[in-house]
This record gives C-alpha cells, sequence and structure tokens, in this order.
C-alpha cells in the first residue's frame, strides 16, 4: 500500500509540474507577443515623428540669396524695415540664415521642432517642395503669425501673450522701435525664455513669469545692421553668428 501511494503522489506531482510547465510557458508566449506589438507601435511611432537626416550642421551656401527671400517676401505682407529687420535679426541668431540647419533636435532658419517641425515639412510636401527651403519656411512663419497665408491649413496660430490681440502678427504690429520688435518677435515666435539678457516686454507680457531671453542683445544688434541696409542707411550685414539654435 505504502507503495502504491508513493506512485499515486508521483503522478499527481507529474501532473502539477506539467501544469505548472504550460502556464509558464503561456506566459512567456504572452510576453513575447506583447513585446512584439509595442516595437512595432514604437517604430511606426518613430516613423511618424522622425527629425530630418537631410539638414547641415555648418554654414555651406550664400546666405545672401536666403536673405533677400527672406526680406522680399516679408516686404510682400507689408511689413515695413523696422519688421523685417526684426525678423531677420532673430534669424540671424537662430541659425545664422542656414535654411537647411539643424542640430538634431531644432532646424532650418527658426529652429523649429517637434509639432510645428512636422507640420513645416507636410506643408512643404503639399508644395512639392522640401522642409530646408527658404520661401517655404517663411511661407509656413507667416502663417503660424497671422493666421492666414499659404500655409494656413498646416498650422494653428500662435497666441498672442497680451489679451485683446487675436494673433502674434496684430501685437507684433503695435510696436514701432526696431529693438522692441525685435524683442517681441523673440518671445512670441521663437519663445527663446531664459538667459541673461532681460526682457522689459517678455515680463510685462508674462505679469513676471519670464523675464529674460537667449542672445537678445545680439538679436537685437544684428536687426539693426538689417534696418540700416534695409532704409539704406548703410550696407549692412547681419553679423557672422552661428546661431544660438534655441
Amino acid at each position: 500500500m505504502r507503495g502504491q501511494r508513493n506512485k499515486g503522489g508521483a503522478g499527481v506531482n507529474s501532473s502539477r509540474s506539467l501544469l505548472f510547465g504550460g502556464v509558464i510557458l503561456a506566459v512567456v508566449l504572452l510576453l513575447a507577443v506583447l513585446a512584439i506589438v509595442n516595437s512595432c507601435t514604437q517604430t511606426s511611432a518613430r516613423e511618424l515623428s522622425s527629425p530630418p537626416t537631410d539638414y547641415a550642421t555648418a554654414d555651406n551656401d550664400d546666405d545672401a540669396d536666403d536673405e533677400k527671400t527672406v526680406a522680399d517676401y516679408l516686404a510682400s505682407k507689408g511689413l515695413d524695415a523696422a519688421h523685417i529687420a526684426a525678423i531677420m535679426g532673430n534669424i540671424r541668431q537662430e541659425s545664422a540664415f542656414e535654411a537647411d540647419y539643424g542640430n538634431g533636435t531644432y532646424y532650418g532658419l527658426f529652429q523649429l521642432a517637434d509639432e510645428r517641425l512636422a507640420n513645416l515639412r507636410k506643408f512643404a510636401a503639399s508644395k512639392g517642395s522640401t522642409w530646408k527651403d527658404a520661401l517655404t519656411q517663411v511661407q509656413y512663419m507667416w502663417a503660424e503669425i497671422s493666421g492666414e497665408g499659404e500655409a494656413e491649413d498646416f498650422v494653428e496660430p500662435l497666441n498672442a501673450y497680451l489679451a485683446g490681440h487675436a494673433t502674434v502678427l496684430e501685437q507684433f504690429n503695435t510696436y514701432t522701435d526696431v529693438d522692441d520688435c525685435t524683442e517681441y518677435f523673440a518671445l512670441a515666435y521663437e519663445r527663446c525664455i531664459g538667459s541673461t539678457d532681460a526682457s522689459p516686454i517678455a515680463k510685462a507680457l508674462t505679469n513676471g513669469k519670464y523675464s529674460t531671453l537667449q542672445q537678445l542683445k545680439k538679436r537685437q544688434q544684428y536687426a539693426r545692421d538689417y534696418y540700416a541696409a534695409l532704409a539704406g542707411e548703410g550696407e549692412g550685414s547681419g553679423g557672422e553668428s552661428e546661431g544660438d539654435n534655441s
């Protein structure tokens, strides 16, 4: 009888072992399937949001062509010399007017990233163009600040910081001094918040939340140079900055 009990106990233990082994195998298989699904999902997400790989990391063309493209386009939209110079001064600091400049995170004349960059690329594709094209980029910028223009269907207009102004462009146009125009554009469009350069406009419009902007003094100096050229007061140059890329 003892031998039979031992034989029966061994049978039960064997069944339990098989059952336990089956459960373990099922769990392993389930985890493997989940890992594969997760990997595919992550790959799709990377493909949708992947940054450009065809970008320059240094000066590789004649900046004057892109400067003229930007200035002519903005003038066609009715901006005066102070406002055109303000935008160009910011571009000079951001990218040194390298339309295809990138650092792995920020790209183009205005150093856009994330959703704004993705939408720029969609807009460029819709035109049979590329995100690296200077005219395409300034058209996209115009739609962001005005809510209208060639890229209207591809942007969400940027909110103005001050209540009572529907768009960044409306608030931008309330400034007349080139330094003030440059400062506001750096705040509202570039959003290059935080540095050692004090910004009274940022402090006032954000109720003290932000009070400094990155490389504001350089942006303003570049803008003054462009303003002198645009207003016919000198040859003017934008400087030779490699850009803050903020």
